[in-house]
């Protein structure tokens, strides 16, 4: 896959919800300011940890709409 280049906040929130000892992380903001790509990323960073990982999306619109964007399936 390529390399992503990530925002400061993006990086942040990114690390934010791979650390382990974060029991819930909460990812927002309004449209286009990346938040698919965060989760995207947090994924790659998660399995590269070895963690079993599923993506959830609370309509079927908006897991697909993950999917296309990540390539990454995530359920309803």
């Amino acid at each position: 896959m390529t390399e992503v280049d990530l925002s400061i906040e993006q990086r942040n929130a990114v690390d934010l919800c791979c650390d382990l000892s974060t029991t819930i992380a909460s990812v927002t903001g309004g449209a286009g300011v990346g938040k698919t790509l965060v989760m995207g990323e947090v994924y790659k960073e998660l399995r590269d940890m070895k963690k079993t990982v599923a993506l959830c999306a609370p309509t079927g619109r908006a897991a697909k709409r993950i999917q296309e964007l990540t390539g990454i399936t995530a359920k309803t």
